[in-house]
């Protein structure tokens, strides 16, 4: 009977370990964005994966998407990703000051191991990095601002996903 109850504990803590697990679908329902002054989403070890995780509660809060992701990233540059099916993968570079969004020329492609959490990304077919999901975190942003002198108040939640490069 002992050994009935080890077996049943060990397994819970097996279940909770795996709370941290995210899925492909989890990276294609979302539009992602990264902190990318001083080019830190292409050469930095560590990176955060950053995405609103609930629909716009307004039309305001709609338009304003882009702003809420600034804030949240001191007004520094961001990288704009987006997982899509089939292994499409859109990245964008946004320029904080100039507000120009550049595309780096040529065709990414994501894929994603479940089993190891790992997020490989390819640009012209040729191998760019490799990241393992360290930590996935939620985060609550509260957007105060009056409408038409009407004091009004969004919160926003972020999905964080924490990722350390391999490669």
């Amino acid at each position: 009977m002992k050994k009935l109850a080890i077996l049943f504990l060990i397994f819970i803590k097996c279940l909770n370990l795996t709370a941290q697990v995210i899925q492909k679908s989890d990276l294609e329902k979302f539009n992602w964005f990264a902190d990318n002054h001083d080019k830190r989403f292409y050469k930095s070890d560590t990176i955060s994966l950053i995405a609103i995780s609930d629909p716009p509660q307004s039309y305001i809060s709609e338009l304003n998407r882009k702003y809420r992701e600034l804030e949240y990233n001191d007004t520094n540059n961001i990288t704009k990703i987006k997982f899509k099916k089939k292994n499409n993968l859109d990245v964008y570079d946004l320029d904080a000051k100039t507000w120009t969004t550049t595309r780096i020329v040529g065709t990414w492609k994501w894929k994603f191991d479940l089993q190891k959490q790992l997020i490989s990304f390819y640009l012209k077919e040729k191998f760019h990095s490799s990241f393992i999901v360290k930590e996935k975190s939620t985060k609550t942003l509260v957007w105060k601002y009056d409408f038409y002198n009407k004091p009004t108040e969004e919160t926003y939640h972020l999905l964080i996903l924490t990722l350390v490069r391999i490669k």
